[in-house]
Parts: C-alpha cells; structure tokens; sequence
C-alpha cells in the first residue's frame, strides 16, 4: 500500500472497500437471520493505519477500523429478530437523529529489533498464520472475502501481550522464519484483561523457497484457556468481598499447515486448520435447560487457483473450501457433526497497483442431519462484486 510519510517519520495510510452482495434465498429460510436477502450495497471496511520509524531500532504500527456497527445488527431474542439503532441527537444539527457508529482496534504495537534474527514486538498483534489473517486488506485478498473458517476465528483474530520473530537465510534460495508469542489468549475482554492465569502461547514456523517460482509453506500452533466470569459483592459479618463465578471455561489446541506456490501468473493456495475445545469441570455451561455443551473438533480446509494475465492485470479463480464442526448452538438439534462446503467462481482485476476489482458467484452446500428448521437446510447461492482500493 502507498504511505504518505512526513518528516517526523510518520506514514499515513490505508484501504477501503464498497460492494453490492445478493443471497438466493428459499422464502422463510432461517438464513435471513444471519444475511439481508434484498440485493444491497455497502461500505465494508475503512481501514487507517499509522506507521512511525521512532529510530535506534524502534518501531511502531496502529491500525483501526471504522464501522456502522453495532447500527442495524441484528440479535435474536426470546424468538424474535431484533433490529439496533443507535440513532442519537446531534447536538450541532439542530438535535436532528443520525445514526452513530464506532472503531474496531484491529492492533496496536511497538516492537524493537536487534537484528534479522531477533525482533521483540509488545502491544495488540494479529495472529500470525496463514495469509489472509494479518495482511487482511482488501485489496491483497483475491476473492471478495476470506474463507468462512478465517472468519469463524478458529484462531483468535489477534492478541494482546509479547512476541519474538525473526528470519534467516538457510542458502541462497532458502528462508526461514518463526513467531513465538505469549498473551491473553481469548476471552471476552482479552484486549486487556485475562480473567485467568493461564496464559496463551502462539508458535509459528515459515519457509519461503525461490528458485523455478516461488513457494511458502507455514505451520502454527495456538494453545490457551478462555474464561468467562460474573462478578458479585457479597456482604460479611465486618466487610465485602467480591465472589467470582466462572460462566464459560475451556482449554483450546488449534494448529494447522499453509502453503501458497506462484509462478509467473499462476497462484495455488491452501490452508488447513484444525481446533479442539475441551470445557473444564466447572466451566462447562448449559446447552439448553437439561442439556450441556459438548467439547468439540473444528477441521477447515480451503484450496484457491487463480491465473494473472497481463490484460488487466485480470485474473480468473476457483475456491474450494470444506468446514466440519459439532452442532453446538442451533439447540433445535442434536450436537451432531456437520459439514458445510462452500464454492466459488471470480474474476479478480487490479486496473492500477492500488485498486482492485472483484466479481464473483458462491454455492455454499450443507450436509447437515436433522436440518428441518435448520440455518443450513437450503443452499446458499450468493453473487457478490467489490471495489477495494488502497491510499
């Protein structure tokens, strides 16, 4: 992306992106409560970032997110779908009603580096695996969106707390990288609190080849304890004290395996991640009123081919991608385990380096037991077009 850079040593910049998105729906399908069926168009991120040299080795990296939410979320309560608005009263126009949104901290870090071999980084980083996590702008992703098991977080999406990276030449053609990382781990506040001692661990190992094109292959780790806590004050004969009860509490093993091959306009890319949830014994919470959430596998996997042509810098694509998990939430079925696959046929254009274009058909397909009244008892057939462009 282009930076601005001023002379203190701060750069400016960012991405953007506006699309149009249109689901094929079966009247009264479940699925409405999770996407609008009217064919629309909408802003989906605006993104800014603020880099700074801050000499001897420092260096600095913030990056935002403007959003419309949580205007026009929807959450289901007692059987119906709400609609939020978060219309206030604006104070400079005459106290007429504008709807009001807010800013997603996507991450916020300072990091120091001895050398190539070794960089310490501490603040709020992006979970490093695969290739679509941390450098997730617009313009850099080849399909419209990323793949529905990046988006689901079977990794927490970042972390706040230390790692360590560096990278070194194996041989001429050869490198090697690594991160290791110790956080929060996930949790509803984990941005800046853990509500448990148990800290999180974050390995990933990297090799990048040049030789006859060039090829990356990764492999990650991810292991940590969720908690989610209620706090009371509880009154004693002389005092107060304040009485924690665990809610949700579960232990978490995530790893998986990336590679991407490029040669001249060729592109192949895959990803594979596999996590395992085990609830502790008092961290285990109801399912339905009799019934308790069952420990759980989550196996995803999507392959992406796409050839660059000169013209247009166009590039036609196919994605594939295949996601198996333990029916834990939709409380109308057994926890059963289901499997959604989802399709794709783009085209992806750069007309210049800073803007792209992206047209593309979706075919998600559920093979779900027990799926009468289910979100996932029709196909999904989706058409989605994207301009994302980079300043």
């Amino acid at each position: 992306m282009p930076a601005a850079e001023s002379p203190t040593g701060l750069s400016l910049y960012g991405f953007a992106d506006f699309g149009y998105y249109k689901y094929f729906l079966t009247p009264g399908s479940l699925m409405l409560t999770q996407v609008y069926g009217d064919s629309s168009f909408a802003v989906g991120n605006l993104n800014t970032y603020l880099s700074a040299e801050l000499g001897s080795g420092w260096r600095s990296l913030m990056e935002v997110r403007f959003t419309y939410l949580p205007n026009g979320s929807r959450p289901i309560r007692n059987g119906e779908i709400e609609r939020i608005s978060t219309e206030s009263t604006d104070y400079t126009n005459a106290g007429r009603l504008k709807n009001t949104g807010s800013i997603f901290i996507e991450r916020a870090w300072v990091e120091y580096t001895f050398g190539p071999a070794l960089t310490f980084r501490a603040g709020s980083w992006l979970t490093p695996y695969g290739y679509w996590n941390e450098d997730h702008g617009s313009p850099t992703i080849i399909p419209v969106a990323r793949p529905y098991m990046i988006g689901l977080e079977l990794l927490p999406e970042r972390q706040t707390g230390l790692q360590i990276r560096g990278s070194f030449y194996a041989s001429e053609s050869v490198t090697l990288g690594y991160r290791l990382g110790l956080s929060n781990g996930r949790g509803p506040v984990a941005d800046y609190a853990d509500l448990d001692e148990n800290k999180a661990v974050t390995l990933r190992l990297h090799l990048n080849h040049h030789g006859a094109g060039s090829l990356d292959l990764g492999a990650f780790a991810y292991a940590g304890r969720s908690s989610n806590t209620r706090e009371s004050i509880v009154a004693t004969e002389n005092s107060f004290l304040v009485n924690e009860e665990i809610v949700e509490q579960f232990d978490e093993l995530a790893w998986g395996l990336d590679g991407r091959y490029v040669l001249g306009g060729l592109h192949l890319q895959s990803e594979l991640i596999l996590r395992e949830r085990a609830f502790t014994k008092r961290g285990r919470p109801l399912r339905s009123g009799t019934e308790y959430m069952p420990d759980e596998r989550q196996f995803g996997a999507y392959l992406l081919a796409g050839y660059r042509f000169d013209w247009l810098a166009l590039m036609p694509y196919a994605t594939a991608e295949y996601f198996t998990y333990l029916n834990a939430y939709e409380i109308s079925r057994p926890p059963t385990r289901d499997i959604i696959t989802d399709y794709a046929l783009g085209l992806n254009s750069r007309p210049t380096d800073n803007v792209t274009l992206k047209l593309e058909g979706n075919l998600g397909l559920f093979f779900v037991k027990n799926s009468r009244g289910s979100v996932f008892e029709h196909p999904l057939k989706a058409l989605q077009a994207q301009i994302a462009w980079a300043f």
